[in-house]
């Protein structure tokens, strides 16, 4: 999927920029809100009624809500949201490859670029532990932030920028291989909880693969149980409510790893149409393993981030950017992009501004708009679109003066 490529600064691919801005919006937005707005119409989890409405909403709710196990459907099914954190990480790993380039071209050495790598890796870790910690130490010292997942990863990967596609190929699958083996080697209870029961059921493998992915009882869970109770807490760290585990940083360098060979084929000197052919087949090939693994020896499960999820998730980044790069830049359609650009050249500051203000904003619109929005059933998506345009305009405000936040 990649090649070595020349330490040349390349120009910037109008797709790329796209792709992030879509995945940032969807993001910084919350999802408009909308899985929280079908609830409140009695439309989530379950349709309401049998009307055309309900299903809709129940529909909409179902790609703006993370799966409560199982990140699978249907073969080759996904729900949109899911896709999100992993296409945050993902074009991380795309940006390298044209970021560090800029860098060399500008005279960087490689200790230089290394003790850089090494910066950006610590403070994304310390922005996430923020993020995740500010409002309350119950949740103190928990990793799974996705800054903290980039930081955790990022200083790995960069020394596989630029290497041959064979050595990044063999490293993402000996490292996907073995953490897979760690988790299907790893004990499990005699006697399931009934969360880790219930999630099992969820699954396609056989039950005595699918007993080593359950909630709650797996490696990560596990392994979060003995270091997150080694710094100082309020109470005793059993598991975390949603599954998410510290561990999910080793497959989900992977994730970025994939992010980093794309990159450097849209670099290379190959012509758009390899390109694109290049990465519709790595795509096909990631997502045929990954549903033969699902139904034998390694489920898709997002929260877990099972080597199956890596490739299954992946494949389906792989084919959007394939398509992005299609109508972007080989086909030149590109005058419906800018609003996403603008959020997509400045992807933390959009993300800093969703986690720090989004509390804020909702009381400015109490203030200025009534605090009848919030006995609204739509309030969930009033809110979220309020947020979403303000971010917005700041990102505006920061592109037309040419500032963006960098780590």
């Amino acid at each position: 999927m990649s090649e070595e490529i020349s330490d040349g600064k390349a120009e910037r691919l109008l797709s790329l920029d796209a792709l992030r801005g879509v995945i940032m919006v969807t993001l910084i937005s919350h999802g408009l809100g909308l899985a929280q707005t079908a609830k409140k119409l009695g439309h989530w989890p379950e349709p309401g009624n049998e009307s055309f409405s309900a299903h809709l909403w129940n529909t909409i709710a179902f790609h703006t809500s993370h799966a409560p196990w199982n990140a699978q459907f249907y073969l080759f099914g996904i729900a949109y949201w899911d896709l999100i954190q992993v296409g945050f990480m993902f074009m991380v790993g795309v940006a390298m490859p044209y970021s560090f380039a800029s860098r060399r071209a500008k005279g960087h050495s490689e200790k230089k670029l290394i003790v850089h790598a090494a910066w950006r890796a610590l403070l994304l870790i310390l922005l996430g532990v923020f993020l995740q910690t500010r409002n309350t130490l119950e949740s103190s010292n928990v990793f799974t932030n996705v800054l903290t997942q980039i930081g955790l990863g990022y200083f790995l990967i960069y020394f596989l920028l630029g290497r041959k596609f064979k050595t990044q190929l063999i490293t993402g699958i000996v490292a996907l291989a073995g953490f897979w083996l760690l988790q299907i080697t790893w004990p499990v209870p005699g006697e399931l909880p009934p969360k880790a029961s219930a999630s099992m059921e969820t699954l396609s493998t056989p039950e005595s693969v699918s007993a080593r992915f359950a909630q709650g009882t797996n490696v990560g869970a596990d392994f979060d149980r003995w270091l997150l109770n080694l710094f100082p807490r309020k109470k005793e760290f059993v598991e975390n409510a949603g599954g998410y585990v510290t561990l999910n940083f080793l497959p989900s360098a992977v994730t970025m790893l994939m992010g980093v060979m794309a990159g450097q084929l849209l670099r290379s000197g190959r012509s758009e149409r390899e390109k694109l052919r290049k990465l519709l087949f790595s795509a096909a090939v990631c997502m045929g393993i990954a549903v033969v693994a699902s139904y034998t020896i390694c489920p898709a499960i997002k929260k877990i981030w099972t080597p199956g999820w890596t490739l299954y998730s992946g494949a389906w980044l792989l084919a959007l950017l394939a398509a992005f790069y299609f109508v972007i830049d080989m086909k030149g359609w590109k005058k419906w992009t800018w609003p996403f650009v603008i959020v997509g050249l400045n992807p933390l500051a959009a993300y800093l501004m969703s986690m720090l203000f989004r509390r804020w904003v909702n009381d400015r619109m109490d203030v200025y708009l009534g605090e009848g929005i919030a006995a609204s059933p739509y309030a969930p998506t009033w809110y979220a679109l309020g947020g979403l345009i303000f971010y917005w305009l700041i990102c505006l405000y920061l592109h037309r003066r040419g500032w963006y936040i960098r780590v």
